[in-house]
């Protein structure tokens, strides 16, 4: 948890951040956003697919004693 200051109302809080994510090689995330509650798309390139054949995979940030990814994603994997 840190803390986010909006100096024109001078005020702060205490906001969560999940883990950095980092972009599967082959493909991408619709948003670099950690903030609780955030919302990321993770996509994989033409030519690659999710090991389970989804189009994407969706990861929320969550707050679960701290603020945690709700799943994981490894990697965008070649088609046939």
């Amino acid at each position: 948890m840190r803390k986010a200051c909006l100096s024109e109302f001078r005020t702060c809080v205490s906001v969560m951040y999940c883990a950095t994510l980092t972009p599967p090689d082959n493909g991408k995330l619709s948003t670099t956003d950690v903030v609780y509650n955030t919302v990321v798309m993770v996509t994989c390139n033409v030519g690659f697919k999710m090991p389970d054949d989804r189009l994407y995979k969706t990861l929320i940030c969550l707050d679960d004693d701290g603020a945690v990814w709700n799943d994981t994603f490894t990697h965008c994997q070649r088609t046939k």
